[in-house]
């Protein structure tokens, strides 16, 4: 009966093992990559309709600071930045025929979370 309570405790600990391993899936290898993510949503200011083909260029510094990256908004508006965790970046905005919008800040990237960055664009 010892045994049979023994393999039950074990075989229960097994399980919440597995169950808290498969639960950090892939973040456990974003944390050791150091890497976090943040989206960007781009609208138009006019009707609020989401802004395809916005050039989206990223700083690790305001202003002029190094291009670190560059890419653009998909169909939906939106672009997905990954960069190194616990770093602000800054992003820049730009589109013909509508206004530019600078050194927009990320949250802080965190590899357990992807930050949120909204941006509205206005026509010119």
């Amino acid at each position: 009966m010892k045994n049979l309570i023994k393999i039950t405790a074990v075989s229960s600990l097994l399980v919440i093992v597995c169950l808290l391993i498969s639960a950090c899936g892939g973040d456990t290898e974003r944390a050791a990559r150091n890497e976090g993510d943040v989206r960007i949503a781009v609208t138009d200011s006019s009707n609020n309709s989401p802004l395809a083909g916005v050039t989206v260029q990223v700083r690790e510094d305001a202003g002029t600071g190094t291009l670190t990256n560059l890419g653009t908004t998909d169909a939906d508006g939106h672009l997905t930045y990954t960069g190194t965790a616990d770093h602000v970046y800054y992003f820049t905005l730009s589109k013909t025929g509508y206004t530019t919008q600078t050194d927009i800040a990320s949250p802080t990237l965190l590899w357990s979370d992807t930050g949120e960055i909204n941006v509205i664009l206005n026509k010119l």
